[in-house]
């Protein structure tokens, strides 16, 4: 689609909504899906790319090979949805066998953490006991759980899969106050968890979609790398609407992050289309890739930090916040080597010690 790039919304047109999400974080009331978008630096092939090379190796068996043409393969790939195509290649894998090619053709043992899993990561260290203990994707990699445990003790990961099957591992993940990634269709690092298959996708129950349920409630959701192709987003989308009309007093914002080009001042921008669509699900869109917008947020909620810092700090002073930010500045200006929200959350710590200052 061809849009005049003139026509981007200005630089500041999310702030609210940035401001929003930040502030949800910081009460502890945020919650997160993340879907293939988010791995797509990781070399991790989204949905369609995938789609293609299932197809190939359901009808053409393990002889195929992927830089060969196979367009009208491809052109079927293309107009069957994602979990039809799964359910056609685990008929003729065995589900172990189907973990294996998964992870030999996606591929996805050796694909890496890349800037969104890795400014993820810098989030839960800017906000460590107000980040979701609870994370929720569809995707098969491991790429999320990799990014928080790169310089761990492997005897003590700060994050921890999770799937149908080692939902029994929960228990031990809460008590050790681990980040649990709640992989919805299963982990290629659980051979038994891949789940394929439109009715079975379309129905799942148990412990885990339990959970997805609780974390609906939170103030903010938020849906991170997912298009209006992805047919598993309906079952969440009506569980958002059923908790929000059922849940008396209950302030519920949904966001749909992905990116869009265009703006608002163009009509028949892929901006204005996604915008006006997911608004059709009571759905707030911001037009950004996974990277950039873990990036905003985490800004975002530096900042929030700080406001709030800013004002406990002055109370303890006894002064305003904008007398405050003139004594900081004059204080640090002639040294130059401490900047002025260094001293602030110095001044944090010294006058108000037993807040929590994440």
């Amino acid at each position: 689609m061809n849009v005049d790039a003139s026509q981007a919304p200005d630089a500041n047109y999310y702030d609210e909504a940035y401001r929003a999400i930040a502030a949800s974080l910081t009460r502890a009331q945020l919650g997160l899906l993340i879907g293939a978008g988010m791995s797509t630096e990781s070399t991790v092939p989204a949905g369609d790319a995938l789609a293609r090379r299932m197809m190939r190796r359901a009808v053409l068996g393990e002889d195929q090979e992927d830089n060969v043409d196979h367009c009208a393969l491809d052109a079927l790939a293309a107009s069957y949805p994602f979990e039809a195509i799964l359910q056609l290649l685990a008929s003729r894998l065995q589900y172990h066998d189907l973990s294996r090619w998964l992870l030999a053709k996606a591929p996805l043992e050796n694909a890496q953490p890349a800037g969104a899993h890795l400014k993820l990561r810098e989030l839960y260290d800017l906000q460590p006991h107000q980040f979701p203990r609870t994370l929720f994707t569809t995707n098969f990699d491991s790429l999320i759980e990799k990014a928080f445990n790169r310089d761990r003790d492997p005897a003590n990961p700060l994050a921890r899969c999770l799937t149908s099957a080692n939902i029994s591992d929960l228990p031990d993940a809460r008590e050790k106050r681990q980040v649990v990634v709640c992989h919805l269709h299963g982990c290629v690092e659980y051979s038994d968890s891949i789940v394929a298959g439109e009715q079975v996708q379309a129905t799942l129950e148990g412990p885990i979609y339990d959970l997805l349920r609780a974390a609906l409630a939170t103030d903010i959701f938020v849906l991170v790398g997912y298009s209006m192709r992805d047919t598993d987003l309906r079952r969440v989308f009506f569980d958002i609407q059923r908790i929000a009309k059922t849940r008396s007093g209950l302030k519920k914002r949904t966001f749909a992050v992905s990116p869009a080009e265009g703006g608002p001042r163009n009509a028949r921008s892929e901006w204005t289309i996604a915008r006006d669509i997911w608004e059709q699900r009571h759905i707030e869109h911001i037009a950004a890739g996974a990277g950039d917008f873990f990036s905003t947020l985490f800004d975002t909620v530096d900042n929030v930090v700080l406001a709030r810092m800013g004002r406990q700090v002055a109370s303890a002073l006894g002064k305003d916040e904008r007398t405050l930010q003139s004594m900081l500045e004059t204080a640090t200006d002639p040294f130059g080597v401490i900047c002025a929200d260094d001293l602030l959350l110095y001044l944090h710590y010294a006058l108000t010690p037993f807040e929590d200052t994440q």
